[in-house]
């Protein structure tokens, strides 16, 4: 996984910041990674870097999602040195709405056959109200 693209000025709001735009790649597929200027904002505040985790649920239904947190782990590619990007397809055992993201023993990695179908085309950060948001879009 490696990042292969950075482009800070061409892409901007009308009266306001630019958003940030990196390409990386997952899976030898190209990936946006587009950042709001809030977002940027706090990265650059940030003392450790943050992880940006496009989760793929399968269960009773399929759920996307984007984990934040602080672990680094090897499935993920460094955008800079305060932010990093993976992908990460799971399964839950029991089906249960109320309880899916609340973690626990009965979600596992699910092994996809051809992951690299799967992998998302852009994903989007905000940061807002004091809390990291994401979004990922196929």
């Amino acid at each position: 996984m490696t990042v292969t693209a950075l482009d800070r000025s061409r892409h901007g709001r009308p009266g306001g910041s630019p958003e940030r735009r990196y390409t990386i790649r997952i899976d030898d597929r190209p990936v946006e990674v587009c950042l709001s200027p809030r977002a940027a904002s706090a990265l650059a505040a940030r003392r450790r870097p943050l992880v940006a985790e496009m989760q793929l649920f399968f269960s009773c239904t399929i759920v996307k999602r984007v984990r934040f947190h602080d672990e680094d782990d090897a499935g993920t590619v460094a955008i800079d040195d305060r932010l990093r990007v993976g992908f990460r397809p799971l399964i839950k055992q029991v089906c249960d709405k109320e309880t899916l993201f609340a973690g626990g023993g009965d979600i596992t990695d699910f092994p996809i056959v051809d992951e690299a179908r799967f992998i998302p085309k852009r994903l989007k950060l905000d940061y807002r109200q004091g809390e990291w948001r994401g979004t990922f879009e196929y």
